[in-house]
């Protein structure tokens, strides 16, 4: 974590997009806030990394448009084994998706978009899982 970075963080995320740049932007604001980033250019390779640890990420956020395999085709593979993963999908271009229920953030897009996007939704799913353990 770097030493200007204004929040500690344990969650771990995975990012995945064909595109070099946008992971590197997209970890580069991630990081600065203090969460552990994974990145893949390959949803297939994503794919393996979430299948060698499943509990970990807390969070994927991937591109929607991906050669041999989009997004969805990843996300739905992952949620085969672990349906409650929290997932931001990235998109520069209109994509009409299966589901109305998935979070999309556009891109471009800035930091502080990013950073409330991803605090919100790792806060939601830490409630989802604090209540039913209490259950």
């Amino acid at each position: 974590m770097s030493e200007n970075s204004p929040v500690e963080n344990e969650k771990k995320i995975l990012i995945v997009d064909d595109e070099e740049a946008v992971i590197e932007v997209t970890r580069s604001m991630l990081e600065y806030f203090g969460y552990e980033v994974e990145v893949s250019l390959c949803p297939m390779k994503a794919l393996e990394i979430f299948k060698n640890n499943p509990s970990k990420p807390d969070l994927v956020i991937t591109d929607l448009k991906m050669p041999r395999m989009n997004g969805e085709e990843l996300v739905a593979e992952i949620r085969k084994i672990r349906t409650k993963i929290p997932v931001i999908f990235m998109t520069g271009t209109s994509y009409e998706m299966e589901s109305s229920s998935e979070i999309i953030l556009e891109k471009p897009f800035s930091v502080k978009n990013l950073q409330d996007m991803v605090h919100e939704i790792l806060n939601a799913a830490t409630v989802k899982e604090e209540v039913s353990v209490s259950c």
